[in-house]
């Protein structure tokens, strides 16, 4: 296949397991354990090219001081900051309750008991809808490289359902205007349905795992699936160092 219908990884020895990078039109997972620095992975790979970054873990603030230390390019990089929405509307509504739990705590209990039985509905900010947030994202940016850390975000707001069917229309969006999507999922916190289902469901997937050596923990990377390429299916084991990921010998699974 032709190098332009390729999209770099950022990670050179993970485009070479992979063929030249990933395929034009896929949506990947990339699903690891605690500890095995699915948030490193993400940034790298929005460091290579024009990305467009959805955050849910990390304010905009947080991921470039993290691109800035491991001197990572950041100047083609936009970040839709959904961490700092949410941050937002909680402090909002943290803000509200304390008002309120103040002008209560003054009030005698008769007063309290016949304001709570006129129904007054309560004043509290209603939530984003962060879904429909990210879905907007995919239909604008469907042609560019996106990366999402992390959908574990949106499994815990919304029924898994329709996270999949929201991830199943992403799919299509981005394989019609040739993008790509990346994002990450925390292995083991949302059932192993859930799971079953999105590697179903992406074209790739890459699984991230650490293991206690002798002296050390190991930690692991494998394609464990990639769309009509059976001889990508590798593994290599790989360290976190100053300049990122760092891949090293790699093998045929």
């Amino acid at each position: 296949m032709r190098s332009t219908e390729y999209v770099k990884t950022g990670i050179k020895k993970l485009d070479k397991m992979l063929g030249g990078g990933i395929q034009k039109g896929f949506t990947t997972c990339i699903t690891g354990v605690p500890g095995t620095n699915m948030e490193i992975i993400a940034k790298q790979l929005a460091s290579k090219g024009e990305t467009i970054f959805i955050t849910t873990n990390e304010t905009k603030d947080e991921i470039m001081e993290t691109m800035k230390r491991f001197k990572w390019e950041n100047k083609h990089l936009k970040i839709i900051d959904l961490a700092s929405t949410y941050l937002e509307y909680v402090k909002q509504n943290a803000s509200l309750r304390t008002i309120q739990s103040n002008i209560r705590s003054r009030k005698h209990i008769r007063e309290l008991i016949k304001l709570a039985s006129t129904g007054v509905p309560s004043k509290e900010t209603r939530e984003p809808d962060f879904l429909n947030m990210f879905l907007s994202s995919i239909q604008r940016f469907s042609s560019k490289k996106i990366v999402l850390d992390s959908l574990d975000f949106l499994l815990r707001k919304y029924p898994w359902r329709r996270v999949i069917k929201a991830l199943h229309a992403s799919r299509i969006n981005i394989a019609e205007e040739k993008g790509v999507l990346f994002f990450t999922l925390t292995r083991g916190i949302h059932g192993e349905k859930v799971e079953r289902e999105l590697e179903e469901l992406v074209d790739c997937v890459i699984e991230l795992n650490i293991m206690r050596g002798r002296t050390s923990f190991e930690r692991y990377l494998s394609v464990k699936k990639i769309k009509n390429q059976p001889e990508s299916i590798k593994s290599a084991r790989y360290d976190v160092t100053s300049e990122g990921v760092t891949l090293e010998s790699i093998e045929r699974i």
